[in-house]
């Protein structure tokens, strides 16, 4: 095996540039194709050229023939050539073929001889992340900031690890460098507005919101959060739009109906509330509150056995009256 980085025979030599070049312009596809074409002659005739594997794996994973790609790195990694990026991409490779495993074993060894590549150890704990080992996760993300890593995974991640820890000011921080890593993400937006609503920071929620919304108009949950902001403050028009359009894009989320019916509640339209309900106890039947809030529309309206009826399904199920 040879590890110069261009073929032995000198005839070749014109071929082979004449390949990176096409390959190199990564808007055309076409091009890329032909000189993956020129890539098979060269390593035709000289099988034991290693960088021209290197450079076909790689034009190979441009136009996404990811099988026939991770082929050629693992051959660039078992000539022994110490090529980083062969590990890195052969990684990228598995984890986009959903074998996790694989991924990691790659990432390991670009990390344990170059500890400080960043994006590698910001990789690895992605990997981890996806493996729902979020603890040993933030190990390595906390190692790739400190590399200063500008990774909006990372950042996301860091910013959900702190929400499920109820450490909204640290997750804001984290979600607010994601923001700008990938201000077209809503996901960014929604994470953050949640933060900002369990902070009762309603117009800071409300305007992270409406952005998530404007990335994504089919995110039903962003609609349910919403909803629920408008409704903390009384605006009950704006609460039933939203919850509205929830249901509108989720028709069978029972959670969408019994809001629509609490804003109802508010109104006093029973009627509203128990056509809700009944939609919401129709997709599932066995939410005590629902019953309890289908007791109150029909108690509203003065029809106290239905409301009785509805209360006692209630209580059948475990509802218990909070205490006054």
């Amino acid at each position: 095996m040879t590890f110069e980085k261009n073929p032995k025979d000198a005839a070749l030599v014109e071929l082979y540039g004449e390949a990176l070049r096409m390959c190199n312009d990564d808007r055309d596809v076409a091009a890329i194709m032909q000189g993956i074409e020129k890539l098979d002659e060269v390593l035709k005739a000289e099988p034991d050229f290693i960088h021209g594997y290197y450079k076909r794996a790689l034009a190979l994973m441009t136009v996404g023939r990811m099988l026939e790609a991770l082929a050629d790195f693992n051959k660039v990694i078992e000539a022994g050539l110490d090529e980083a990026d062969a590990y890195y991409n052969a990684s990228v490779i598995c984890h986009l073929q959903g074998n996790i495993a694989e991924a990691k074993k790659y990432v390991e060894y670009v990390i344990e001889h170059y500890p400080n590549n960043k994006q590698a150890v910001a990789d690895y704990g992605n990997l981890l992340y996806e493996e729902q080992n979020f603890e040993e996760a933030v190990v390595y993300f906390k190692k790739a900031i400190e590399l200063d890593v500008q990774d909006f995974a990372v950042f996301l991640r860091m910013g959900a690890y702190h929400i499920d820890k109820n450490e909204e000011e640290q997750a804001i921080e984290f979600l607010t460098k994601a923001k700008i890593a990938n201000p077209t993400n809503h996901l960014v937006y929604y994470y953050r507005g949640n933060c900002y609503y369990a902070q009762e920071k309603y117009a800071e929620a409300l305007d992270d919101y409406d952005k998530a919304a404007f990335l994504n108009p089919n995110f039903p949950e962003v609609y349910y959060k919403m909803g629920c902001v408008y409704y903390e403050i009384g605006d009950y028009d704006k609460a039933l739009d939203n919850f509205s359009l929830m249901t509108s894009i989720l028709p069978d989320s029972e959670v969408g109906y019994f809001h629509i019916a609490l804003v109802a509640l508010e109104k006093e339209d029973f009627d509203m509330a128990i056509e809700q309900l009944e939609k919401s106890i129709e997709i599932y039947d066995q939410d005590p509150n629902a019953y309890f809030l289908l007791a109150q529309a029909y108690a509203g309206k003065g029809e106290e056995e239905k409301a009785a009826e509805a209360l006692a399904k209630a209580e059948e199920l475990g509802f218990e009256a909070p205490v006054e």
